[in-house]
């Protein structure tokens, strides 16, 4: 812990002790700490977000100016500020935000921060009215405070809708089929869900379950907050409940979410037999109540609309070509979730109450189950056996130990070394270092020696002031020599486009790029300067720029501590302390590439993909042709095709105990392709890089990926090296193309064959969340990744107002979606092999009429 928290929490132990309250310090202003973190999770390091009350004791309005101040990665101190209007005596809660530098779950758990509070006129800080505290021990609402490597999904409502399966550690912390365990958080109304996208950083994918909870009520705030949270990357879940109709899908005006929403409601079909469904969402064919019924929202492929597609539907039986067979008084195949991108990122609608299901207790684990029903929908592919699977596997001695190895990725060491002007810094001082002893010796007893050899010792002083005047020159030429006399920025950038799929009619969407950067600037004067991120951008748009540390490394602070504000409706604009050595920033920006820089790929000819059932057996294959005019040639190029065809749904093996037919198997099928490099203004032929590969193979992709990462890694830990094969380290490529996939790596194998124990790797991250592609391998998609080297930063950045040198690595990352039509979501209907020969077989639900909702 370090000495500012150290002395933070002994005034909180202090405070307590005297029987004050710690959240109401300011005189004139009554203060409560509401939700310390969305959905009362936290993680120490990066952003938080904080809801507090403010009341008023003046007898007067009053304009507030309130004061986070948070430690920075150099351990200065941010002001974090937000402005309000309080009325006297009525309360009126806002949400703060500040990021946070690395630092432990323990520390984070007993930190407090200032919160100071001003009264403000004409804009500035007129009257100081004390300073309030921020801890989470304070919080009304307990929240839990999370290690790094621990993932986070919001669910909007008061349960878990079966995702709880994803929290349950065993009694080493860890979950033996998994990477990562994730917390499940919850909101349980909509004031408690923030109004700036930041807010929801944290968390993998956000799932609005309750019907109780109604869009409608969420202010226009806190709509754009999500809606860019999901365009920055985000996946947004919505499950329409069996009662009432809070969504209204068909409406443009109901609430902020309509315009996104398809323009034709689905059918609601009433009185479906669950055990009919169980397949889409249970590996067990038994049900508490055989008897129990639900209520389904049904969409119609030909009326979707606003870019949403065919997602999820319910098995039927498939022809040689692999249509469903349909009937209309069948359940089968219908279309019960579809999904459309929206920016970077994903909305989903489900038509199933997964919420309602999971509250009756119907099995155990609850209903609907992680890996059957919710990885495809969350975009993973790990097992999530339940507790009592785990014990079954155990007695039987199937369940592999609890060794093996773990490797960490994502803690920003490579980040650290990439952008490296500090290292530069540090080596100027070294070498500055070296000449003033060398200054020291010849000024001093080398020099003094020499003249008295010469017998010129009255030549003394001279010759120590002109040694001075050599070495004076000397440093400075050395000082300009590693760190130059001149601002200038090395960077490393992840940047994301996600193209128009083929056929895409809605031309209108403006098609912005994600980056997700670092940098270190070298800000040669002493002072303050003021950098701004795309300083011509809408600030309703948020971009962010924040100071940055890595994960895990130790502050390098100075012996004074300065303040810079860091407004919320100006996040990208920041002025910051300078030391004549580098700062380095983390930086969020969506907007447009200047047609200066270069152009993402695109299509020359069109993309199409073909599966061939005439042929024996059956291909899949890709055409067209692509171009890019990046600024320089892309290297270690990945291309990735995700097949139009799906993987079954997972059924048991009749083992003793049961096993998992298909272990971790993979939301799709596909191939992935590796080149050296592609050159700017050069054509790539998909047909030639993609020859036709049988439907058949189900385990091509995985195997590729088993291959490139997780046997690599395995055998690197055996030797205790670094992460390659022959010892050196992770390279930049590889390590984000893992953070690129994440969801998608291999897990670890916890099956064994006795007496043998697999080769046992977890592979936890503790940041990057934001780079996680793999909710685009649950879908038809071509996926192009590659890098550039030694080229200038890809959107704007000014210091002082002016644009300065810039060089560095970008990671490109290029996304088309590919048509999904319907037949291709529908899973095969195939025998239950844990459901027993003798028994009956039940008559299928008929679908009856449609009830009319009651809007909500």
């Amino acid at each position: 812990m370090s000495v500012p928290l150290i002395e933070a929490s002994l005034i909180a132990c202090t405070l307590g002790i005297l029987g004050c309250p710690v959240g109401a310090f300011a005189a004139d202003i009554e203060v409560k700490i509401i939700h310390f973190g969305a959905g009362d999770v936290a993680r120490g390091s990066g952003p938080l977000a904080v809801q507090v009350e403010f009341r008023s004791a003046l007898d007067r309005v009053v304009e507030l100016e309130a004061v986070w101040e948070l430690p920075n990665a150099d351990l200065d101190i941010a002001e974090h500020s937000r402005t309000l209007v309080l009325n006297p005596g009525q309360a009126s809660r806002r949400w703060l935000y500040g990021e946070l530098p690395p630092m432990g779950e323990g520390s984070l758990a007993t930190a407090v921060f200032d919160l100071r509070l001003y009264e403000l006129v004409g804009g500035e800080r007129a009257r100081d009215l004390g300073t309030a505290k921020i801890a989470s021990s304070i919080a009304e609402n307990a929240p839990r405070i999370l290690p790094p490597e621990q993932d986070a999904i919001l669910v909007i409502g008061a349960r878990t809708a079966g995702l709880d399966i994803f929290a349950q550690a065993s009694a080493n912390g860890a979950i033996p089929s998994m990477n990562t365990v994730t917390a499940i958080a919850n909101a349980r109304d909509t004031d408690s869900l923030p109004d700036a996208w930041n807010g929801y950083a944290m968390f993998d994918a956000v799932v609005w379950a309750s019907g109780a909870i109604l869009p409608s009520r969420l202010s226009e705030e806190s709509t754009r907050a999500l809606t860019q949270w999901t365009e920055r990357g985000g996946n947004f879940i919505i499950a329409i409940p069996a009662a009432g109709d809070p969504w209204s899908i068909g409406s443009t005006t109901r609430h902020g979410f309509s315009e996104l929403l398809p323009s034709t409601p689905p059918r609601r079909v009433d009185d479906v037999e669950l055990r009919d469904i169980l397949p889409l969402l249970s590996l067990s064919d038994t049900l508490r109540d055989a008897s129990v019924k639900t209520r389904l929202a049904i969409f119609d492929p030909a009326t979707l609309d606003r870019s949403w597609r065919p997602f999820i539907a319910f098995p039927a039986v498939k022809d040689a070509m692999g249509e469903p067979t349909i009937t209309a008084d069948s359940i089968d195949g219908a279309l019960v979730g579809i999904r459309r991108e929206l920016g970077l990122g994903h909305m989903t609608v489900l038509g199933i109450d997964v919420d309602e299901l999971a509250a009756r207790g119907l099995q155990t684990p609850a209903i609907p189950q992680g890996d059957v029903f919710w990885n495809r929908i969350l975009g993973r592919r790990a097992d999530s056996p339940s507790g009592a699977e785990y014990v079954a596997l155990d007695e039987a001695t199937r369940l592999a130990g609890s060794g093996g190895y773990a490797r960490t990725i994502g803690d920003g060491a490579i980040v650290a070394s990439e952008i490296g002007l500090a290292g530069e810094a540090a080596i100027g001082i070294l070498a500055a270092t070296a000449v003033f002893a060398l200054y020291w010796l010849l000024a001093g007893p080398l020099g003094f020696a020499f003249l008295k050899m010469m017998k010129k010792e009255r030549w003394a002083w001279v010759a120590y002031v002109g040694v001075a005047v050599i070495f004076t020159v000397g440093i400075w030429l050395i000082g300009n020599l590693f760190a130059g006399s001149a601002a200038r920025i090395r960077h490393l950038t992840v940047l994301d486009m996600v193209a128009r799929a083929p056929g895409e009619a809605d031309i209108t969407v403006v098609q912005r790029k994600l980056a997700t950067g670092w940098l270190s600037l070298y800000a040669p004067e002493y002072g303050s300067v003021e950098i701004a991120l795309d300083p011509a951008a809408d600030p309703s748009q948020r971009n962010t720029l924040t100071s940055w540390r890595a994960v895990g490394s130790d502050p390098q602070s100075f012996p004074t501590r300065e303040r810079y504000r860091v407004a919320l409706d100006e996040p990208a604009r920041i002025s910051v302390p300078a030391r004549a050595t580098a700062i380095d920033f983390e930086a969020h920006w969506l907007g447009s590439l200047d047609a200066q820089w270069g152009e993402m790929p695109a299509a020359q000819e069109a993309v199409t993909v073909v599966i061939d059932r005439e042929t024996n057996p059956a291909t899949v294959s890709i055409a067209g042709t692509l171009v890019h005019q990046l600024p320089a040639a892309l290297t270690d190029v990945l291309i990735t095709h995700i097949w139009p065809v799906r993987n079954p749904l997972q059924t048991m093996n009749l083992d003793t105990p049961p096993t998992r037919r298909w272990s971790a198997q993979l939301p799709n099928r596909g191939v992935m392709k590796f080149i050296p490099q592609w050159k700017a203004g050069e054509t790539l032929d998909l047909n030639g890089v993609f020859p036709p590969e049988p439907v058949s193979d189900r385990l091509g992709l995985e195997r590729t990926i088993a291959t490139r990462y997780y046997e690599p890694l395995y055998k690197a830990s055996q030797i205790n090296t670094g992460f390659g094969i022959t010892g050196e380290a992770l390279n930049v490529s590889r390590a984000f193309e893992m953070l690129s996939l994440y969801s998608m790596l291999q897990p670890p194998p916890y099956l064994r064959n006795p007496p043998e124990n697999p080769e046992l790797l977890r592979v936890p991250r503790t940041d990057g969340r934001d780079l996680d592609l793999s909710a685009f391998f649950t879908q038809p998609c071509l996926i192009i990744m590659g890098t550039l080297d030694a080229v200038t930063l890809p959107y704007p950045l000014t210091v002082d107002g002016e644009v300065v040198e810039s060089k560095g690595r970008v990671i490109v990352r290029w996304i088309m979606p590919l048509p999904a039509n319907y037949a291709t979501v529908v899973p095969e209907k195939i025998p239950r092999a844990s459901r027993p020969a003798a028994e009956p077989t039940a008559t299928p639900s008929v679908i009856a009429p449609a009830t009319p909702d009651t809007p909500s």
